[in-house]
């Protein structure tokens, strides 16, 4: 497998892109504790998978992660318009700053899983609506092509998981993503119990995947042991805020990720992330200098 590994030093947005006409890119977008993940496809398509949020946050004010980091992502890449929005769950940390999408970004259609939530995920759906876009609940079988990148959603079940601590996290909106050799897993906030299932149901699929978004920012609630070996990710994106009050990621899930060597990059030590694919060969771009093993790979030092 090729491998490359890019370390960018100056802190602007374009410096975090490197995106190719033929190549699949994912921006893990910084937005504090929450989860926002930038889908650029080879065809020129663009999916938002999630805007951030904070639960005493006032959108629109400027503190509000979609309104300022989101937006401001689309903007530095010239992106005036969405295809698909996703919202993988109701909880305000990945729907709030959708707000400010919807209000300021034309969108084509939003996939969600169904589940209602706070008065604010309310609000968003009835704006999307408001503005034309088509609301579409989405199943684990519902399967997509753009252009030669295939998507595929491996939950929520038919069934809905119920009687968990969170059937909203395990309900999630998950997606398998695969271009050429390379798969992306996208796990939302699953928990153990969402796991299991995906393990039963697409447990062949998602062997040894490329990039792994780790489910519900590192908490030890997921990325069971089980799982972390089926899925055996190369790289693993964790989104997370600084020294959050969740004490999120946890150290047990990343020992788990190193165990079977991926390489873990962080939003809370690295900034935005990015990684693109041609298909064949992949890179990974940071904002920060912030992984022990992309700076020797940088440096040209192997193991």
């Amino acid at each position: 497998m090729v491998r490359l590994v890019l370390i960018f030093l100056i802190i602007t947005l374009p410096s975090c892109t490197f995106q190719k006409p033929s190549s699949l890119t994912v921006t893990c977008i910084d937005v504090g504790q929450g989860d926002s993940l930038l889908i650029s496809f080879p065809n020129g398509k663009h999916w938002l998978v999630d805007a951030g949020g904070v639960p005493a946050g006032d959108t629109e004010s400027g503190v509000d992660p979609g309104h300022r980091n989101v937006l401001s992502v689309l903007r530095a890449k010239a992106i005036q318009s969405l295809d698909v929005v996703v919202m993988t769950h109701p909880d305000e940390d990945h729907v709030q700053g959708m707000l400010a999408v919807a209000r300021h970004v034309p969108v084509s259609q939003v996939y969600w899983n169904g589940f209602e939530g706070s008065r604010t995920e309310k609000k968003v759906r009835k704006e999307f609506t408001q503005r034309g876009t088509r609301m579409n609940v989405v199943k684990a079988g519902d399967v997509t092509r753009v252009g030669d990148v295939g998507v595929s959603v491996l939950s929520p079940p038919a069934e809905p998981i119920l009687g968990t601590r969170s059937p909203e996290n395990e309900n999630s909106v998950i997606m398998l993503i695969r271009y050429g050799t390379k798969s992306i897993l996208l796990t939302g906030d699953v928990e153990e119990a969402g796991e299991r299932k995906l393990l039963a149901t697409f447990g062949l699929e998602i062997r040894n995947v490329s990039l792994l978004k780790v489910a519900h920012h590192g908490s030890d609630s997921s990325s069971m042991s089980d799982f972390v070996r089926r899925t055996r990710p190369g790289i693993a994106f964790v989104s997370c805020g600084k020294r959050n009050r969740y004490g999120h990621p946890s150290g047990d899930v990343i020992k788990r990720l190193e165990r079977v060597g991926a390489d873990v990059y962080r939003t809370d030590q690295c900034g935005m992330l990015e990684w693109m694919t041609d298909g064949r060969s992949e890179a990974v771009a940071t904002m920060l200098p912030c992984n022990k093993n992309a700076l020797r790979e940088a440096q040209g030092v192997t193991n």
